[in-house]
């Protein structure tokens, strides 16, 4: 499945959906102005999280607000493993 261009039609929680529904496994870049982010997937849940305004990862700035521990993040996985 690929998911390119304008996607006008669909939102961003539509488009979370639909990987988190497939259980696909990969990264979606996403572009706005001058911003960029990236999400990491594995078998549809997210595991990394980044972007040009929060260039932290998703488990440092969960750890940062004391939701995860160290242990955990040294425990995730860094990018999503290869078919």
């Amino acid at each position: 499945m690929a998911l390119e261009g304008d996607l006008e039609d669909l939102n961003i929680r539509d488009i979370l959906q639909l990987i988190s529904l497939s259980k696909k496994t990969g990264i979606l870049s996403l572009t706005c102005r001058q911003e960029e982010g990236l999400i990491c997937f594995s078998g549809g849940q997210i595991i990394r999280a980044s972007s040009t305004q929060f260039p932290a990862g998703l488990g440092q700035l969960l750890r940062s607000r004391n939701v995860i521990t160290e242990k955990q993040i040294d425990q995730a996985p860094d990018t999503p493993p290869r078919r």
